[in-house]
């Protein structure tokens, strides 16, 4: 559906800020001019445009997302947005600092976005695909073959593991980086496609071992030590435990399960389900009892086309899903209701909800300032002889 927008026709939206802001009035507003919107996302008119819009407390994240030759920026509120054009990029990789990897693995050049400015911080030749844990000072890159632990932002490679990984598909770290898991997929899907998990205390492999062709997604709860897995094959969201990849429950879903993740303090399930003719997102709420676990409170909300990808926010308070209709709905988790209606492109690869105000890696003191001082003991005062 269509509106026309004027600056001063002003509504209070609730959620995703500190305390409540003014924004324009409307809901699924599209910005129409090819010319000026380039395969942008979307453009919600507001009383000034841009990112220097926001008055007062800024929303919870920023929304990025990966089409054609193209990475968007966007705020979540549909306040304003920026397209840069990158090349070919498949996934988006989040960095400490309010930064956002991403690299085109097909010209073999990697764009770095910066979340706080919106704009390009830095292109250099070579691809650069960063996991990054809690740890700021260190990512993890998966290979064939090899996992290697880097320093950041220095890039200076700490440690070597070896795994049995071929084509590594999806990366997902535990609290305090203790652990990682590896879902080893080919991007066709085929051959076989396994779980791999490494111990990042030991430094080494854990266990390889087989999963359903379908999955294509997972989430990982260190709350509740579950791992969430959609398959495509499947009726159900499963969760396993992650040491052994034994089910502790199947969550049913009324369509296909096409992407998971996990919200609030990672007791809250989320599930993009369905397909073109109905698809869903759904929330559920998460319970470790003596007796097992327990799910409660199923509510769901439609969505207006085949999900692509899901992103919960970094507060856990809000969920993000791109469908293929070419909108990306933005919901709150509590009541899983639509508070935004984004438009962008039918072919989404990749979304994330990154957080710029997450801290860079920790800087020398006396790197920031004055050089370095070298103290190893005073001399003795100067003679007068």
């Amino acid at each position: 559906m269509s509106a026309s927008v004027s600056p001063r026709s002003v509504v209070t939206s609730r959620v995703y800020h500190r305390r409540p802001v003014r924004v324009s009035a409307g809901s699924d507003i599209r910005y129409s001019d090819p010319v000026t919107r380039g395969w942008g996302l979307v453009l919600v008119a507001v009383l000034t445009a841009g990112p220097a819009a926001f008055a007062g407390d800024e929303p919870v994240g920023v929304l990025a997302w990966s089409a054609g030759g193209q990475v968007g920026l966007v705020d979540p509120l549909g306040r304003w947005a920026e397209t840069f054009e990158t090349g070919p990029v498949g996934w988006l990789y989040p960095a400490p600092g309010g930064v956002l990897f991403a690299p085109d693995l097909v010209d073999g050049r990697t764009s770095v976005l910066d979340l706080r400015k919106v704009a390009v911080a830095d292109r250099f030749d070579g691809v650069m695909v960063p996991w990054f844990g809690d740890l700021e000072q260190r990512y993890y890159v998966c290979l064939p073959g090899e996992l290697l632990i880097v320093s950041y932002p220095d890039r200076a490679t700490i440690a070597r593991i070896e795994t049995d990984v071929r084509s590594p598909w999806r990366f997902v770290v535990a609290v305090d980086d203790s652990s990682a898991l590896i879902l080893d997929r080919a991007p066709d899907g085929s051959g076989e496609t396994a779980m791999v998990a490494v111990d990042l205390v030991s430094r080494r492999q854990v266990y390889r071992r087989p999963l359903r062709s379908g999955v294509r997604h997972i989430a990982l709860s260190s709350t509740l030590g579950l791992l969430a897995v959609a398959d495509v094959d499947a009726s159900s969201v499963a969760l396993l435990e992650p040491a052994t990849l034994s089910v502790v429950s199947a969550v049913p879903v009324s369509g296909v399960p096409r992407d998971v993740g996990f919200a609030d303090d990672g007791t809250t399930l989320i599930a993009a389900v369905g397909d073109d003719l109905r698809a869903e997102v759904c929330a559920w709420q998460l319970k470790g009892e003596a007796d097992g676990l327990r799910t409660r409170r199923q509510r769901c909300a439609p969505l207006t086309g085949a999900p692509l990808r899901l992103a919960v926010s970094p507060d856990g308070e809000g969920v993000a899903v791109a469908t293929a209709d070419g909108w990306t709905s933005v919901l709150g988790v509590r009541r899983l209701e639509v508070e935004a209606r984004l438009e962008t492109p039918r072919d989404v690869r990749d979304l994330v909800w990154g957080d710029p105000s997450r801290p860079g890696p920790p800087v020398p003191e006396w790197s920031d300032d004055r050089p370095p001082e070298l103290s190893i003991g005073r001399l003795p005062p100067p003679s007068n002889r």
